[in-house]
């Protein structure tokens, strides 16, 4: 005959057992004190160091050519094109194309007048330094000027990278209308002037809108509008004048 206890023990009634305790709360100890995963921090790129700059050109042809076609043919917003990806690639090549094509197109322009005209031809090599210092500040000092104004106004939505891709790109459309203008007419070349300032100055005056468009104090960003316009225009005046002046005379 067994006992009670006995009974009680075979039954599984006893759970007392110290062994077993003792393993539980061991366990518990042990599950309640393991450290918390660690999270991995990106470490801070100093400016002046080449990896705080490389994720600007890391940029391929196609997003170029999508960019670039979103500057000369102005219908969609330029900062969903950016998709958050503004680069410096698109802002040196654009710029420095134009200067070339410039000089290259007035110099043949100027040698075809004066072949028509019959005319001594002399060589010019200090419109490359006018395009170069024209250009490049151009897409350099405006964007700077305008983002040290939005800035002094508190107009966080104005950033400096992304004025200078706004510029850059919009340069694009006077690389096919430089080209264009080697042709000897004079009427023709104001019409593409002409285009390609409205052109530029739509694309530019559409992108600073709406990426201002939630500013409270839109006197600012009317004045920001203007100014830009006033440069797009004064631009390509400068282009006409200075790069296409040349006309066909009678000799």
């Amino acid at each position: 005959m067994l006992s009670t206890a006995e009974e009680d023990l075979i039954a599984g009634k006893i759970n007392n057992n110290p062994i077993n305790n003792n393993t539980i709360n061991n366990n518990t100890i042990i599950t309640n004190t393991l450290p918390a995963p660690v999270t991995q921090q990106t470490p801070t790129v100093a400016f002046w160091t080449v990896s705080y700059w490389s994720h600007y050109f890391q940029i391929d042809t196609n997003m170029v050519t999508d960019r670039m076609l979103a500057a000369i043919v102005p219908t969609k917003q330029f900062h969903t094109v950016l998709a958050n990806n503004p680069d410096f690639y698109g802002p040196f090549w654009i710029p420095t194309t134009v200067i070339f094509v410039l000089f290259a197109a007035s110099t043949v322009a100027e040698s075809i007048a004066n072949k028509f005209s019959k005319t001594q031809y002399t060589f010019d090599i200090t419109l490359l330094s006018s395009a170069s210092v024209t250009v490049y500040s151009f897409v350099t000092l405006l964007p700077a000027i305008l983002f040290a104004i939005a800035k002094w106004y508190k107009i966080n939505q104005i950033g400096l990278v992304d004025m200078i891709n706004l510029f850059g790109y919009g340069m694009s459309i006077w690389i096919p209308v430089s080209i264009v203008c080697i042709l000897p007419s004079d009427i023709l070349r104001w019409i593409l002037v002409i285009v390609a300032v409205l052109v530029s100055t739509l694309f530019v005056v559409k992108n600073l809108k709406a990426v201002t468009a939630e500013v409270p104090d839109q006197s600012i960003v009317a004045f920001l509008v203007f100014t830009a316009v006033i440069a797009q225009v004064g631009l390509g005046l400068l282009f006409k004048f200075q790069f296409f002046p040349h006309t066909i005379t009678s000799p």
